[in-house]
């Protein structure tokens, strides 16, 4: 087996026998004579061989004849894509670009296929694309949830009214949930306003440290000047929650949850406050 250092590998062909008449081992020990193949490989168990003996046959017989010729003692001229077509695909399988790379040194030594013209090829198949790639470039999904970075990020802000009021005068809790934690933190207020929406934010802070972003919905407990204030003195970003969609500040959960509890336990206990 030789190259002519272009774009074109050259097989010799030492004779061109009539194989109809044979059966399948002395077939491919004919083709392999027919194409001065060996590598020392006895011939039954060099499948891989075998099937690549065949795609080159079946190449050569679907040329046609006024463009080469296979007579004895003649040269065909393979192109590379023939070559890479008789090395990846079929029985010889859709292997990777390393593989089929090997796989062409192996049976055409010498020739003049570049390595980046393996990689388009691979690239470029089809069979490869649909069952060894499968869809590994999808766009990435939008995320419409809460998917903070980190336990510093995010803090969820809301208020949930109780009722009846308790004998204190205490009306309602804050609710602050870290987004990335899910850790739940109740400050009690006896009025929902600016000053006690300050001072939850501030025992939050105190005791588990500050956070980049706050998120609530557009209450006037949450957008006024002295909340506005305090986030631009701490260096906290207000985000506020889409008007109308009470899920978007990702407290309205734990807040059922606060109030079932609530209610059970009021339940149990004979709670009358």
């Amino acid at each position: 087996m030789a190259t002519d250092g272009g774009a074109l590998a050259t097989l010799h062909v030492c004779h061109n026998p009539d194989l109809s008449h044979f059966s399948a081992e002395e077939e491919g020990e004919e083709r392999a004579e027919m194409y001065d193949i060996d590598d020392g490989i006895p011939w039954e168990d060099n499948i891989w061989l075998a099937n690549i003996i065949k795609n080159l046959h079946d190449y050569h017989s679907a040329v046609p004849s006024g463009e080469h010729h296979t007579n004895e003692g003649q040269e065909i001229d393979i192109s590379h894509e023939a070559m890479l077509e008789s090395v990846h695909g079929g029985s010889m399988m859709h292997q990777g670009i390393r593989i089929t790379w090997l796989l062409l040194n192996k049976v055409y030594p010498g020739h003049s296929v570049s390595i980046r013209e393996v990689e388009e090829f691979v690239e470029n198949c089809a069979v490869c694309q649909k069952c060894r790639y499968g869809l590994r470039d999808t766009l990435t999904p939008e995320v419409r949830a809460l998917k903070p970075t980190d336990n510093r990020h995010l803090l969820g802000v809301d208020v949930v009214p109780v009722t009846p009021h308790s004998k204190d005068g205490y009306t309602a809790i804050i609710t602050m949930v870290n987004q990335f934690t899910h850790f739940i933190y109740l400050y009690p207020v006896k009025e929902a306003n600016s000053r006690s929406m300050c001072q939850a934010i501030m025992a939050y802070i105190s005791n588990f440290g500050l956070v980049d972003q706050i998120i609530s919905d557009p209450g006037t407990e949450n957008l006024n000047q002295a909340v506005k204030d305090l986030n631009a003195c701490l260096g906290i970003r207000h985000v506020v929650s889409l008007t109308d969609v009470h899920t978007s500040c990702g407290v309205e959960n734990t807040n059922r949850q606060i109030i079932d509890h609530l209610t059970a336990l009021t339940s149990d206990l004979r709670l009358k406050d």
